[in-house]
């Protein structure tokens, strides 16, 4: 992240403090470490003061635990997740995008269980977002439910995306819908799970991408995206630093259990399941 990513990510933490009681404030900044940037004053003053000098190296790793820890609503998690990922890839360019789009057939991906794929946009965009757009004060979730759901045929695929903007979203957040667009979260059919892997891996080619198979999932197969070529495998733990660099130790390799010597306080360890990238859907 260059520094002009770093201070807007430095903003938007901001918003998660501003209906916290002191009480609330101390036992926050307790939990991320922070209580030595902490001062004596409002609640405004004590986060504009802590907000100011945490320092910049520090912020990815605040901003992944306030995820983690479920302390950002899901839109500010969205924006927050956008921001870490400016510039990361694998970079899938806006043709492909739009000429996938356009080679997706919308019943074929909503599929019969609404709900499910419903859930699974839900995880990557805001669809409780209001939009200029949306004269008729309705939120994204409600014009889905209408157009794609209610009145099939009202929407394409390529509308669908350019409602989300997922033709302009950051290249993880895309790559990874794409993933959950054939996985079992919505598609209970391994034929047609590959008829859509097929679909999509025909436009990722172009920029030296594909769905492979990684895995399964309740008997039906998990697919990633990699570098045509590249194997892939996810990573088990990540680990944050803030300005101490944390002594680690790997105390067993099968478990994959790591054993922080000192400055712990001042990491984050993530062991929950990732995919290979290291992105976290929010919940």
């Amino acid at each position: 992240m260059d520094d002009q990513e770093l201070e807007k990510l430095r903003t938007l933490l901001h918003a998660p403090f501003a209906h916290d009681t002191h009480k609330e404030l101390s036992a926050r900044f307790e939990r991320l470490g922070l209580t030595r940037y902490d001062v004596e004053g409002t609640k405004r003053e004590r986060v504009t003061a802590v907000m100011k000098a945490i320092p910049a190296s520090e912020l990815p790793r605040i901003a992944e635990q306030m995820m983690v820890e479920s302390m950002v609503t899901h839109s500010d998690g969205i924006t927050i997740q956008d921001t870490l990922w400016a510039g990361s890839g694998p970079t899938i360019v806006e043709r492909t995008r739009r000429e996938l789009a356009e080679a997706l057939d919308i019943e074929e991906i909503v599929g019969l269980d609404t709900q499910r794929f419903l859930d699974m946009i839900g995880r990557w965009w805001d669809l409780d977002r209001f939009d200029g757009l949306f004269i008729d004060g309705q939120t994204l979730r409600e014009k889905v439910i209408r157009h794609v759901f209610r009145n099939q045929g009202d929407w394409s695929v390529s509308y669908l995306f350019t409602q989300l903007e997922a033709f302009e979203a950051p290249n993880p957040r895309f790559a990874a819908f794409l993933e959950d667009l054939v996985s079992p979260k919505v598609v209970l059919d391994e034929p047609k799970q590959r008829r859509l892997v097929d679909t999509i891996n025909n436009h990722l080619r172009r920029d030296h991408l594909a769905l492979r198979e990684d895995g399964t999932h309740a008997g039906y197969p998990v697919f990633r995206i990699s570098a045509t070529g590249v194997a892939a495998t996810p990573p088990k733990t990540l680990v944050f630093s803030g300005k101490f660099k944390p002594d680690i130790r790997l105390s067993s390799v099968p478990d994959n259990r790591l054993e922080i010597v000192d400055n712990g306080a001042d990491a984050l360890i993530y062991d929950r399941p990732t995919d290979r990238l290291g992105r976290l859907a929010l919940a």
